[in-house]
């Protein structure tokens, strides 16, 4: 990630944790409207913060870590109004949040699983050819005939295609294991309409 663009996202996490720190205005008598417009605040602002962090890593894509999230969710705990509903609903925000990590690395996992599952199927062929080639050649040694021929070549040909594909998931495997989970811009903004569906209606 460029440098000016962490300088970027940490100026607007200060920014954003300075805002949801404000002490609210004192009132007597605090109604339903007043609990909306706290909703609306932090929901904008935890929203915006999801599109801040995601687009900072634009040099390589658009994609959100789980250690992105602990932030923001952290700045949520500091929003100054400490009133039983708000908290309630920072603490729904908060629960959404955690959901979307474990989504994260749950996805990132299931990567790994599959492919590993596919290189074990290309690695089970191989032996199934080779296990029938060697049983070609035994049988034919066994008449004494020369054991190589066409169809020899043919199981050669195959194995050597099944190996080239074993190594080529060998390295998705290699590459998936070195990436920090994260969610994808798709990933990104599928949750972004998901939470508009549950609070901004």
């Amino acid at each position: 990630m460029a440098t000016e663009n962490m300088i970027k996202a940490d100026s607007f996490l200060e920014e954003y944790n300075m805002v949801l720190a404000l002490e609210p205005e004192v009132c007597l008598e605090k109604n339903e409207q007043d609990f909306s417009e706290d909703f609306k605040k932090i929901f904008n602002l935890t929203n915006l913060s999801i599109k801040m962090f995601a687009s900072s890593y634009y040099k390589n894509g658009t994609y959100l870590e789980p250690s992105d999230i602990d932030q923001i969710k952290s700045s949520l705990n500091n929003y100054a109004n400490k009133d039983e509903k708000v908290c309630e609903f920072k603490q729904q925000l908060i629960n959404d949040l955690t959901e979307f990590q474990n989504q994260i690395r749950a996805k990132h996992l299931q990567q790994m699983v599959e492919i590993t599952k596919q290189q074990q199927e290309y690695e089970n062929r191989i032996v199934a050819l080779e296990s029938e080639k060697n049983k070609l050649v035994r049988a034919r040694l066994a008449k004494m005939a020369w054991p190589y021929d066409a169809k020899t070549k043919e199981y050669d040909n195959k194995i050597a295609m099944l190996q080239a594909k074993v190594e080529q998931f060998a390295q998705k495997a290699a590459n998936i294991k070195a990436m920090r989970p994260a969610a994808n811009e798709k990933d990104i903004l599928i949750y972004q309409m998901q939470l508009k569906e549950k609070y901004a209606a």
